[in-house]
Formats: structure tokens, sequence, C-alpha cells
């Protein structure tokens, strides 16, 4: 049984082929190198289908792009226009040449008169923006049939790869929003050094710090974690955000976020999301932190004498319980003393012990500065990839305040 045997004319491209190539460019996906997800979906492909060669493929302008292949075509025996795959992607659904050999249509195509000396052939396209941008193919050197069984496996392998390309882009969209609602400019305060870094990971979460200054020369800090990890913890990572500013003027800190969680409940119930967030607010002149914890649980002071404190009035996290109470707790810097808050990702890349405490404090004690302390930090979990975002501010007090 032949489930696809029109004849495709050689070289054919679709007439919307730029809006297919800016749908091809959108994924990315040939921007990287060999991906495992790829490798052993045609590896099983060769297993199910009991044929020796699987690939998938992607159709650029003038070349077939091979993402992922099992077993070999030996060499390159032309472009695009002798493509099998260019061939399947001229229309949807499954296209299956049974014997190319004794087909006129593909019998002189060079892989079928040349090495490997295809005869079998079966590819199903893939589509990225409604677009069909490459191909899932499976081919033998033998002549040989495609039960409907087997073409609807195809097809769904096909729409795996879909699926994942979907969600590549996803990713994208998501670390984009990220990146954009991070702040740009570090802020200049005199007798004060401020210094942060946020290391998104490949799976892109709701971290986010922000810092800023206030009219009244107060040093606003807040490092927050949505619950989840894409698109939507990007989006509620944006909502929490904006409230956080809009209720930045409220006098005291602890109901500013009363506030705040007032606000966010509803939507926070709705996507079944939470937000632990620590947000501190600094007077340059006293050197007075009054600071509310939102169970985030990790901010450090680390006093000019070697000596660090982990910062102990704490509360739920935003989401939790609607009725719940936060309240400020304060500190004071002296000159030498730092306070350094960071999310649970560069926690557990350091062994999520109380031993990573000292680590971080060890780190900053040995620093000439912030940047070089924070810096060590960073190149030190370099080689063990966090399963979270790894961020971290700090601002050290480095002299007082001359009137």
């Amino acid at each position: 049984m032949t489930m696809e045997l029109t004849s495709v004319e050689r070289g054919a491209t679709p007439s919307d082929e730029e809006a297919r190539l800016r749908a091809l460019n959108d994924t990315h996906v040939l921007d990287r190198g060999a991906e495992y997800r790829f490798d052993r979906l045609t590896r099983l492909c060769t297993q199910l289908f009991k044929v020796p060669l699987a690939y998938i493929v992607f159709i650029d302008r003038d070349t077939p792009r091979v993402k992922s292949h099992a077993g070999e075509i030996t060499r390159s025996r032309g472009g695009r226009d002798v493509s099998f795959a260019n061939m399947a992607i001229q229309r949807p659904g499954l296209f299956v040449v049974e014997d190319a050999q004794s087909d006129p249509t593909y019998a002189n195509n060079p892989y079928v008169a040349g090495e490997p000396f295809l005869r079998f052939f079966a590819a199903h396209p893939i589509e990225s923006q409604g677009q069909r941008v490459g191909a899932l193919c499976i081919m033998d050197t033998k002549p040989r049939t495609l039960t409907k069984t087997e073409g609807l496996i195809l097809r769904d392998l096909a729409l795996w790869i879909q699926s994942e390309l979907q969600n590549d882009e996803e990713r994208a969209r998501a670390t984009a929003v990220h990146r954009a609602l991070l702040p740009t400019a570090i802020p200049r305060i005199p007798e004060y050094e401020v210094s942060g870094v946020c290391v998104p990971s490949q799976a892109v979460g709701g971290d986010f710090y922000d810092w800023y200054l206030t009219k009244d020369d107060q040093l606003v800090m807040t490092v927050a974690d949505v619950m989840g990890k894409g698109m939507g913890a990007a989006m509620v990572m944006a909502t929490v955000r904006t409230v956080l500013k809009l209720i930045a003027r409220t006098p005291v800190l602890a109901d500013a976020l009363q506030d705040a969680a007032q606000v966010l409940d509803e939507d926070l119930n709705r996507t079944a999301s939470f937000v632990t967030l620590f947000d501190a607010r600094l007077t340059r002149d006293s050197g007075e932190i009054e600071y509310v914890d939102a169970g985030l649980g990790l901010a450090l002071i680390l006093r000019g004498d070697g000596r660090f404190e982990r910062l102990s009035v704490r509360g739920l996290p935003l989401g939790i319980d609607s009725h719940a109470r936060w309240r400020s707790g304060y500190e004071r810097l002296e000159v030498g003393d730092a306070l350094v808050i960071f999310s649970d990702g560069i926690y557990d890349a350091l062994g999520g012990t109380d031993a990573s405490f000292g680590q971080i404090a060890r780190a900053l004690f040995a620093a000439s500065t912030l940047d070089e302390g924070i810096r060590i930090l960073i190149d030190g979990i370099g080689d063990r990839p966090a399963a979270d975002d790894v961020t971290i501010i700090a601002v050290r007090r480095n002299s007082y305040h001359r009137a």
C-alpha cells in the first residue's frame, strides 16, 4: 500500500517560502548542535520501523540541514533540489515512496541511482508557526510498504518534534520577558557599594531581582521567586514586579507587602502559584535596613569583623494564606557591613545546607569588592548547572555619610 505517490516536482518550493524560512529561523533549531532528545528519537525510529536510516532534516533556503540521524548516508549527493525531505514538505501529511527504483519520478535521483541506493522512503513534515520547515524521515535500501499503524506512529513522532520546537520558542519568549524585567543599571550611592547578578537556568523560571533609589534617598532591593517555570511563571513574575513597584511608597514595608498580597491574591489563586520574596529598604544616611521576608529565607548580614548572621524575621510566601500577616525586621549597616540576598538557585548549587551560607560569606569576605566576590561565587558553580536561576545581590557600606 502507498499512502502518497503523487509526483513532486524536483526542486519545488512552497509559494510562501519567505514565511517558511522566517518560521524556521525563529525556532533557532539550526543554531544548536546535536541534541540528545532528537538523537534518541532517530535511533528509536530505526528500531520501531526496522529500517537502517532515520533522519530529522530541516530545509534551509538552498540546503537540507540534518539535525539528527541514525545510520548515515556517506556523502551528500546534491542540494535541496534532490532531497526527499524537500519533496516531503511540499504538502501536508505522509509522503511515501515504496520502491523508488521502479518509479520513473525518482529512479534518476542520485540517492536512488547511486549510494546508498535508496528504494523506500517515508516522511512526515515538521511544522512551526503553520509552516512546514522540515521532516522526520525513514529510509531503506529495500522496497517495502508502510502500514496504516506505522504511518500513524511516524506522524505522532513528527508531532512530538513540533511540540519540542514550540516549547523551545516558549522558553525563548519567557527568557526575553525575564531579561527585559531585570534592572539594567547598578544604583550609585555615595558611601555604598552595590552589586548583583542573575544567571538564568536553561529552564526559565520566575526568579527576578530589582533595585532602585527612591526620591527620599532609600535603596529598595528585592529578590523574588515565582513557583514554576516557562512563560506562565514569567508572566506571573511580571505582575508581581509591577505590584511591588506600585506599593513601594507605603511607609511601613510590612504594610506594603500586605497590600501587595491582597492585590495578588486572586491571580495567585487562579494560577495555583505562590511567590517567595525578600524585600528591603536601606536608608542611606543612617544605614538602617527595614526588611520583610516572605518565605525566601536566604539573606545574610556580613559584619565588618568577619562574622555573619542569617536574618531571622520570616513569614509565609505570598499566595499560601490570604489571611497571613508579615512583620518588618530591622538591621543597621555599619562601615564594613553588607547585606546579601540570594535565590535558592545559588543556595542549591552550593549544596543546599547550612554550610552554603558560610561559602557565600567567605567568598565575599575574601574579595576586595562585592563584584569580585560575586564573580568568584558564580565561577565556582559554573560546572554545576543549577535547576533554577542563580540570583544574588548585595550592598556594603564603605564609609559614613558626610554632611
